[in-house]
């Protein structure tokens, strides 16, 4: 059976449009966002904590802010109305 050409041969690109290296990329920030967040427990996680956490581990405010947002999107993280995050 033939599946045609995948791009130079990178299965991940021609079904996802981002390359091995770039998924395992996106993957990793959102890891350790998600880890930051369960270390608050049930009361959550104070935003500017979030954010400066992910600072110390590399990742920019503007890309934090991208990856809280993906995330809740997910479902995989709540915002409360006192800026706190939490497990969703």
């Amino acid at each position: 059976m033939f599946l045609g050409i995948t791009l130079g041969g990178d299965i991940d690109l021609a079904f996802t449009g981002m390359n091995a290296e770039q998924r395992r990329r996106d993957r990793e920030p959102t890891t350790l966002l998600v880890g930051i967040v369960n270390e608050g427990g049930p009361n959550g996680m104070d935003e500017q904590e979030v954010y400066d956490r992910m600072k110390e581990g590399g990742v920019t405010r503007y890309n934090t802010e991208k990856y809280l947002e993906k995330l809740r999107n997910e479902g995989r993280l709540l915002k409360d109305g006192y800026d706190k995050w939490r497990p969703g």
